[in-house]
């Protein structure tokens, strides 16, 4: 819902490393909006490691 009202495109990654993989693509793409599942302290952790530089990025937390 998020990517379809930002008229954005949206990808998906598994992986090991989250935190990498997040942090490698928001360098290296314009990133603008981040939608990340909540998984309780496991979310919150990750969200402390990213490496957001910029204030225009918007983190969003989905529960399912």
């Amino acid at each position: 819902m998020i990517s379809k009202n930002s008229d954005a495109q949206m990808l998906t990654y598994f992986s090991d490393n989250p935190v990498e993989i997040l942090n490698d693509c928001i360098e290296r793409r314009s990133v603008r909006h981040v939608v990340l599942e909540d998984m309780g302290i496991e979310t919150v952790n990750l969200l402390k490691q990213l490496d957001v530089k910029s204030n225009e990025i918007e983190i969003h937390i989905c529960k399912y």
